[in-house]
C-alpha cells in the first residue's frame, strides 16, 4: 500500500480547492483590502466571553468563543481534549512562533501561512456574514476551528483517510466538509503566499488562558491609517465666510489604481479632516466622490502609501466656487418701460454703488456694517452696466471703488455670498427712486447648491432700475395785443425739440393753457384727432381735452394715449408755484430683477406728475376760425428743467396789432376801432350842432 504524503496530499487537491474557493468566496476573497478596512480586532486584554455557553449545535460538545466585546471571533486552535476556557478568563497573547503542536514542534513558517490564511479569511467570513464552502455563521464558525486543529495535528485526515480523527456522529458533515476544503486551500496557499489569494503577513495571534486550557487565536494584525486634511483652493474667498465649508467632503479609497474595489469612505469634520484606519501596508488611491458646500469637487486622484502602525497624512484641496456670470444693471424709463430715455433726458451717467460681503444675508438689516468690498459704477449712453472684462469695467464704467474680484481670463467675479445694489446719482432729467434705508438698496445672493454631490453655483445678477423722468408744466394765456383781451378755443401744437413728439392743447375760456390742472383719462391727447395734414377740424377741438407726453418720438396722434405706469396727477385747478426743492429723493427696495417702488412722496411728486418730460418744447399758435384774422401767429420756447415746476409763460401775446377787424371770436370788433369810429361821429354830431345853433342866432339878429 503506497503512503501518501501530506504535502502530496495538499498538491492533489489544490485544483480543486481553490475553484471551489473562487466560487463559494469571490465576494470577499476578491476585495481582501475592503475586508481589511472594516475589521478592526482589539487587543484581547486578557479576557474571553462565551457567546453560545458550551454547546455548538444539537447538543454538540464545541464551544464558540469571541473576545470580551463580543465581537471579536476566536477559534480554538488546540486539540479536542483540552479543557475549554470559561466566559472571563485571563490569560496571556503570544505569538504562533512561540505555540507548539501537538507534538512538541514549533511552527514553522508554512503552519504559520497558514493559520494566517484561516484566521483571516475566518474571521472576516464570520463578522460579514458570508457563505465560504457551502456554509456561515456557526458552521463557518466550527469549520474554521477544524481546519486550524487540522494544522495542529499535521493532517486532516483520520487512520483510514475518510474522516478527521475529531469526527464522530455529533458534527456537522457540512462543517466537516468545509474545514477539510478550508484546509487545502490554506495549504496551497502556505505554498504560495504571494499569490493574489495573499493575506497580511502575522494576522493571526494566539491567546492562551491560565491553566493551560485551550488555545484561542484571533485577527490581530496591526495596521496603519490614513488622515485627510482638506484645504481651500482660494482663502480669499473662503477665510470667515460662512457660504463655504469645510466639512461634509467624501473621499473614496480604493486599493487599486483602476478605482474598482473600495476600502473605506473618509468623511471631512468642520476642520477639514477626517480618518481611515485598520489599513493593511501598502498603496491606496483617493478620489473625492462629494463635494463639500462651496467648493468644486475634485477630479484628481491622490495616490497615498500606508505604513503598519503609522498614520500617513494626506493634504487635498478644492477650489472655491464663485460665479463667471456679468453683473448686468439696467437702467429704463418708468413710464414706459424702454431702455430709452424720455425727451430731452439721459439714461447715461447714473451711478451705482456696488457692494459684496461674505455670508448669505436675506435682509438689509442684517448686513455687516462694512462691506467686504465695493464700487462705484456708471451707467453707459444705453443705461447699461456690465461688469465683465476687467479692463472693460475699469475703463468704461468704473468712478472709484476696490480691486475687482478676477480669474485666470481676466473676467469679473463674484465669490459665494451677497450682493447690493444702490443707485446713488440720478442721471440728467432723471429722479432717484423713492425710498430710504432698507427701501432704497436691492439684494441678490450667489449660492451654491448640492446636485448630486456636486456643488452647482445659482446666481441671478441681471438688475433693472425703473427711473422717473423729471416731469413739469407749462401755463399760458392767449390776448390780443391791445386790450389784452383772453381768446379762447385758439389751438396751440405743443413740440418736443428732441424727439419731435407733439401734442395739441386749446385755450380755455379764459385764453388760459395750463397742464398742470389737466387729469390723464380718456380725453388726453384728443385734440390730436382735429388735425390731419394742415387740415383742421374744428368741431374736434376742445379746451377740455388735456395732454401728455410719453418722451417717446411718436406723436400719438388720432385716439386717445394712455401709458403704463404713467403718474395720473391730482386735479388742481390753480397752477403749481415754483419750487426750488432740489433735494433728491432716495432708491427704493429691489431684489435679483426687480423693480423700484412706484409710489411718489411729497416732494417727489412735484417732479412726477408733470404731463411733459424733461425737455425743451415749441409752442406754436394754429391758425382756425377764432383767430383767423391775427396778422402774425404767436410762437415761443420753454423748458422742463430738474425742478420739475409750472413754467409760466404768461401772456401771449401776437407781435403785430392786426389792421382790420376779425370776422369771428369773441373779440371780433376791435377797440382801437371803436374808438376811433366814435371820435369821427362825435366830431359829426358836434359839427351839427355847432350849424344849428350858429343859424338860430342868425335869424335872432334878424
Amino acid at each position: 500500500m503506497t503512503t501518501i504524503s501530506t504535502r502530496a496530499k495538499r498538491a492533489v487537491t489544490a485544483g480543486v480547492t481553490f475553484a471551489m474557493l473562487a466560487g463559494n468566496l469571490t465576494s470577499v476573497f476578491m476585495h481582501p483590502s475592503k475586508a481589511f478596512a472594516v475589521e478592526s480586532l482589539p487587543d484581547m486584554g486578557g479576557n474571553l466571553r462565551v457567546e453560545h455557553d458550551d454547546k455548538y449545535k444539537s447538543g454538540h460538545g464545541m464551544t464558540i468563543w469571541t473576545a470580551q466585546d463580543g465581537k471579536t471571533p476566536l477559534f480554538c486552535a488546540d486539540s479536542l481534549n483540552h479543557i475549554h476556557a470559561t466566559s472571563g478568563e485571563g490569560g496571556s497573547v503570544i505569538p504562533l512562533s512561540q505555540l507548539k503542536t501537538s507534538t512538541g514542534e514549533s511552527y514553522d513558517a508554512y503552519k504559520q501561512h497558514m493559520i494566517d490564511y484561516l484566521v483571516y479569511w475566518g474571521t472576516i467570513g464570520v463578522k460579514s456574514g458570508a457563505t465560504y464552502y457551502g456554509v456561515s455563521g456557526a458552521d463557518l464558525q466550527a469549520a474554521t476551528q477544524f481546519a486550524l486543529w487540522g494544522v495542529r495535528q499535521g493532517s486532516m485526515q483520520d487512520d483510514n483517510g475518510t474522516n478527521m480523527p475529531f469526527y464522530n456522529t455529533g458534527w456537522t458533515r457540512e462543517a466537516s466538509d468545509a474545514a477539510i476544503k478550508f484546509f487545502n486551500d490554506a495549504a496551497n496557499y502556505a505554498n504560495n503566499p504571494d499569490s493574489d489569494k495573499r493575506v497580511p503577513q502575522g494576522v493571526a495571534y494566539a491567546f492562551v488562558p491560565d491553566g493551560g486550557k485551550q488555545v484561542m487565536t484571533y485577527f490581530g494584525m496591526k495596521l496603519g491609517s490614513l488622515k485627510i486634511t482638506k484645504i481651500s483652493g482660494n482663502t480669499l474667498y473662503t477665510a470667515g465666510n460662512n457660504c463655504y465649508s469645510l466639512a461634509g467632503a467624501e473621499y473614496t479609497v480604493y486599493s487599486d489604481e483602476g478605482l474598482t474595489t473600495s476600502v473605506g469612505t473618509i468623511t471631512t469634520d468642520e476642520n477639514g479632516e477626517g480618518t481611515l484606519e485598520n489599513l493593511q501596508r501598502g498603496n491606496y488611491y483617493i478620489k473625492e466622490t462629494k463635494a463639500p458646500k462651496g467648493y468644486a469637487i475634485a477630479s484628481e486622484v491622490e495616490k497615498v502609501s500606508i505604513e503598519v502602525e503609522q498614520t500617513t497624512n494626506a493634504n487635498v484641496q478644492d477650489g472655491a466656487q464663485y460665479t463667471t456670470d456679468p453683473l448686468h444693471v439696467r437702467k429704463v424709463d418708468k413710464d414706459t418701460g424702454e431702455q430709452k430715455a424720455a425727451g430731452g433726458a439721459s439714461l447715461a451717467g447714473a451711478e451705482f454703488k456696488i457692494s459684496y460681503y461674505k455670508g448669505y444675508y436675506e435682509n438689509v438689516s442684517d448686513l455687516p456694517e462694512k462691506p467686504e468690498r465695493t464700487w462705484t459704477v456708471k451707467t453707459d449712453e444705453n443705461g447699461d452696466i456690465n461688469l465683465d472684462d476687467v479692463q472693460v469695467a475699469k475703463e468704461k464704467y468704473l468712478v472709484e471703488g476696490d480691486e475687482f474680484y478676477t480669474n485666470a481670463e481676466n473676467k469679473v467675479v463674484y465669490p459665494l455670498g451677497t450682493i447690493t445694489v444702490q443707485e446713488t446719482k440720478a442721471p440728467t432729467g432723471y429722479m432717484l427712486p423713492d425710498g430710504e434705508g432698507e427701501d432704497s438698496i436691492a439684494l441678490m445672493q450667489i449660492k451654491s447648491e448640492d446636485v448630486n454631490h456636486h456643488q452647482e453655483v445659482d446666481a441671478d445678477l441681471n438688475y433693472t432700475q425703473k427711473e422717473q423722468v423729471v416731469r413739469g408744466n407749462v401755463k399760458f394765456t392767449k390776448v390780443l395785443g391791445v386790450n389784452k383781451r383772453p381768446l379762447a378755443n385758439v389751438p396751440f401744437k405743443i413740440t418736443s425739440k428732441t424727439t419731435g413728439e407733439t401734442h395739441y392743447a386749446v385755450t380755455d375760456a379764459n385764453g388760459v393753457i395750463d397742464t398742470s390742472t389737466m387729469v390723464k383719462n380718456d380725453k388726453t391727447n384728443a385734440n390730436d384727432k382735429a388735425f390731419s395734414g394742415d387740415n383742421v377740424d374744428e368741431s374736434k377741438l376742445s379746451s377740455e381735452n388735456g395732454i401728455f407726453f410719453t418722451g417717446k418720438a411718436d406723436s400719438n396722434t388720432g385716439d386717445a394715449t394712455t401709458q403704463p405706469n404713467a403718474p395720473i396727477p391730482a386735479t388742481n385747478a390753480q397752477a403749481q408755484p415754483a419750487t426750488t426743492n432740489t433735494d433728491p429723493a432716495t432708491q427704493p427696495t429691489g431684489a435679483n430683477g426687480a423693480t423700484n417702488s412706484e409710489t411718489p412722496n411729497a416732494d417727489a411728486e412735484k417732479k412726477t406728475s408733470g404731463m411733459l418730460p424733461y425737455d425743451t418744447y415749441e409752442v406754436e399758435e394754429i391758425r382756425t376760425s377764432v383767430n383767423a384774422n391775427v396778422d402774425e401767429m404767436a410762437k415761443f420756447e420753454f423748458t422742463v428743467s430738474e425742478n420739475g415746476t409750472t413754467i409760466d409763460a404768461g401772456e401771449v401775446v401776437n407781435t403785430v396789432t392786426p389792421t382790420h377787424i376779425p370776422q369771428t371770436g369773441q373779440d371780433s370788433i376791435n377797440p382801437e376801432i371803436l374808438i376811433a369810429g366814435g371820435v369821427i361821429i362825435a366830431a359829426g354830431v358836434g359839427g351839427v350842432a355847432l350849424a344849428i345853433h350858429a343859424k338860430h342866432k342868425k335869424d335872432d339878429n334878424e
